[in-house]
């Protein structure tokens, strides 16, 4: 039905132009890497070393799979695209500041 595909469209365009304001946001003022588990900080900091999913899964006694999901979250807590960028912001986030 050709009016189905219209609505949707226009319900689209509708969506995409809505500012970011209207999107539910953590109200949490938690830096994004304190939300972190032990673990996935561990697993993230060896990603930062250069390990890969096997390696870290050999070094912390886990399975790859557990190592790649433990990534995985760590990466949509802290909105990153890549494990190297996770690692990047981990690593940002925790450096001593210079006026301390």
């Amino acid at each position: 039905m050709p009016w189905r595909s219209s609505v949707l469209a226009s319900d689209c365009a509708r969506f995409f132009e809505l500012p970011r304001a209207h999107f539910k946001t953590s109200s949490s003022k938690a830096p994004a890497y304190k939300k972190l588990t032990a673990r996935e900080i561990e697993v993230v900091e060896l990603v930062g070393q250069g390990y890969t999913d096997n390696e870290i899964a050999l070094k912390l006694g886990i399975s790859a799979r557990t190592a790649q999901q433990h990534i995985v979250s760590a990466r949509n807590k802290l909105g990153s695209r890549s494990r190297s960028e996770a690692a990047a912001q981990l690593f940002e986030a925790r450096k001593p500041s210079a006026a301390s």
